[in-house]
């Protein structure tokens, strides 16, 4: 169950349908379970890197363009790459406005801070302060939005051993829109299942129970020896 057909197909195959019309309503299902899932936690496999070179006297540049999958409201770091290396603070644009009213009062230089400004059609901008003197590549961390599934051929973000949860999700809904409850709720348990396995073997920490301690030169200065060891 690795691509999107692959999971259109093995829901269909449950629902012992393979009319187009119902193919259609199940497409739309796996893309909503897709974004219902990704969007639950800031999975590590959201994490990304992306880059922007900046252009002496430019101070605000289209995120669009190179970040179409941008979540703009976790964006992990931004920083200055190369000689000028830096991370680079937020501000909000509201705030660096408030504080510095006029962006041409300082003279351009390495940028030390970062702002974001909305666009329509759910498009950002972001901002350097100061003003850029130079080009610097500047790189951006940020978590992923997911982009619907459209061809036949595309994988979802979701990794393969979890993709199981999009065919349930599009039961339990294809099941609901049927009007068949006690089905569409086996269907979202067994869905809810799946994100949770997902959340206890990627997002949990390992505990440190205190049974194993790795000894420092601290240590070392109380340390009496072990039996028999003559010091």
């Amino acid at each position: 169950m690795t691509t999107y057909k692959n999971i259109q197909d093995d829901t269909l195959d449950i629902l012992s349908k393979s009319d187009t019309t119902t193919r259609n309503r199940v497409k739309k299902w796996i893309n909503l379970g897709q974004k219902d899932f990704v969007t639950r936690e800031l999975w590590p496999f959201r994490e990304k890197t992306g880059s922007l070179n900046t252009v002496a006297g430019t101070q605000e540049y289209s995120l669009p363009t190179n970040f179409s999958d941008l979540d703009a409201q976790n964006i992990i770091s931004v920083s200055i790459q190369g000689a000028s290396a830096r991370n680079l603070v937020y501000t909000p644009y509201n705030q660096l406005r408030v504080n510095q009213p006029d962006f041409d009062a300082n003279a351009a230089s390495v940028p030390t801070t970062y702002y974001l400004k909305g666009r329509s059609a759910g498009a950002y901008n972001i901002g350097f302060w100061p003003l850029p003197n130079d080009v610097y590549e500047v790189a951006i961390d940020y978590y992923k939005v997911a982009t619907d599934l459209s061809a036949d051929a595309d994988e979802s973000i979701i990794p393969v051993s979890y993709r199981e949860a999009l065919m349930h999700y599009a039961l339990s809904i294809e099941h609901d829109y049927n009007t068949d409850y006690d089905a569409a709720q086996k269907s979202m348990n067994r869905y809810e299942q799946i994100v949770l396995l997902a959340r206890n073997n990627l997002l949990a920490q390992p505990v440190d129970f205190g049974g194993f301690k790795i000894m420092g030169p601290a240590d070392f200065k109380n340390h009496t020896g072990l039996r028999g060891e003559v010091r």
